[in-house]
């Protein structure tokens, strides 16, 4: 018996995004033998993004699995490299949560110029997106008031320090660790030294700003002068955090409220899951990689005024501050903050729609990024 794929678009236009019948083949004709007890796998489009795909797929009615795809021409074996990497990095931090690996496939297909990545991520039962748990929440707050208010806060006072904890787990496996990224790790260390793989990794943020803030893109918030402001703001963080090459780990690359998983029968627990770690990003400065969860986090904050969204946040980051006994802590969550800035605001990233929203969250992180250092006055 030979599993059937069929992939469900609706009235996406799949085209637009590079995505070719070629393509459609190799996932049609290579995926089967990944399910080689189900007779028919439907994929249905959830979402699209910049040459990424999700997809789920649905089993008695409910989505069991989440399928990721990237896409596109040229460059397949160079992806596979940094996939591999990826793979490690991923797999090695799952272990230390004791919970069976979520991916349960990871692998390039290419013909000719044109290549395919496909992650099936399984979903554990139960599971929902700290995004979710927050908005829940905060609707839940409203309802109550006296003790139970005061009791449910302090719940996601909990919460926030057990995500604090896991993420920690990340931040603490080296590098320098066989079993991470073993053979890009080895390359790395025969041409450069650790200053220099600093350097390149703060470069690298720098470089990659015209992705987001386009200088012949006309913004409805964010004018000429703003945008020279934070190009100042970026180079003047650059300048202070070159010379601490000790700090590098190994860091998620894009952490936010939707790529962490809680169970929603006890969503206080500490076996919380971390999930779609950034191919392109597994060594860097742990302190963005919580201010980017912090940035994204402060959206929900000014789009609800919610006391739970703050206490979350303040919980994370005295935990993380605490446990990692840095003394930049603070300062090192603006590059995060820098960086959900643009993808927040920008057209090409995921702009905040609610033009009042978006305009606090500018004021907001312009204050940060100017003083240098995360608070909330």
């Amino acid at each position: 018996m030979k599993t059937k794929v069929t992939l469900q678009v609706g009235k996406a236009d799949l085209g637009r995004i590079g995505f070719t019948e070629r393509m459609r083949r190799m996932i049609e004709e290579r995926l089967p033998k990944f399910f080689p007890e189900t007779p028919v796998v439907t994929l249905n489009l959830e979402k699209i993004w910049r040459g990424n795909l999700r997809w789920t797929i649905e089993e008695k009615g409910e989505k069991k699995r989440y399928v990721k795809m990237a896409c596109g021409k040229r460059g397949a074996h160079s992806r596979k490299r940094k996939l591999d990497g990826r793979r490690e990095a991923m797999f090695k931090f799952i272990q230390t949560q004791n919970r069976p690996a979520m991916y349960a496939l990871q692998e390039v297909f290419f013909s000719r110029s044109e290549w395919v990545i496909v992650e099936v991520l399984e979903l554990i039962e139960g599971a929902i997106t700290l995004d979710e748990l927050l908005k829940r929440g905060v609707e839940k707050e409203k309802g109550l008031c006296g003790q139970g208010a005061i009791d449910f806060l302090d719940c996601f006072q909990t919460a926030g320090k057990n995500l604090a904890e896991n993420v920690r787990k990340v931040h603490v496996t080296l590098p320098t660790e066989q079993s991470i990224g073993t053979e890009m790790y080895q390359k790395w260390e025969s041409r450069k030294t650790w200053p220099e793989l600093y350097h390149n990794a703060l470069r690298n943020i720098v470089d990659r700003l015209d992705v987001y803030a386009s200088v012949h893109e006309k913004h409805p918030i964010i004018g000429d002068k703003d945008q020279a402001r934070l190009r100042e703001i970026a180079d003047g963080m650059l300048s202070r955090w070159l010379g601490k090459e000790s700090r590098l780990s190994l860091v998620h690359g894009d952490l936010n409220s939707t790529n962490v998983m809680v169970h929603e029968a006890v969503p206080f627990s500490p076996d919380i899951i971390l999930i779609d770690f950034s191919p392109r990003v597994h060594l860097g400065e742990p302190r963005w990689d919580d201010g980017r969860l912090v940035a994204d986090l402060l959206q929900l904050h000014f789009e609800t005024g919610s006391g739970l969204v703050r206490k979350f946040i303040d919980s994370f980051i005295n935990t993380s501050e605490y446990i990692s006994g840095d003394t930049l802590y603070r300062e090192g969550l603006c590059w995060g903050v820098f960086a959900m800035t643009l993808l927040k605001l920008f057209p090409k990233g995921r702009p905040i729609k609610d033009e009042q929203v978006a305009t606090r969250y500018l004021e907001n992180s312009f204050r940060i990024l100017e003083q240098g250092y995360f608070s909330w006055e």
